[in-house]
């Protein structure tokens, strides 16, 4: 897995459900490398035209917890949300996209 710094990508990179996000220094009382909330970008079948951004960090208490809803924006028509969607859900600080090769 790499993580990508989301100001090095592209405004209209779209990101589909099941992408994922990582946000650094959220405050939790640890070392700085464990200072972090993951976040996984779904598609409930109930909600058209929208996403979610879930925490999925695995054995933290904020786990299932919702941070975001995000336009689906995809200038094609794709279901999927754009960088730019992202970074305004978000913000840009200390957030990283996971990449998996």
């Amino acid at each position: 897995m790499k993580l990508v710094d989301i100001n090095k990508l592209d405004n209209t990179k779209e990101f589909w459900s099941g992408s994922e996000i990582r946000i650094y220094n959220v405050g939790m009382n640890v070392p700085t490398e464990e200072d972090f909330y993951d976040y996984m970008l779904i598609s409930p079948r109930w909600e058209d035209g929208w996403m979610y951004l879930v925490n999925v960090t695995h054995g933290n208490n904020k786990a299932g917890s919702l941070l975001s809803a995000l336009k689906i924006d995809s200038p094609v028509g794709n279901h999927a949300v754009t960088c730019k969607e992202l970074k305004r859900s978000v913000g840009t600080k200390d957030v990283f996209v996971k990449i998996y090769k």
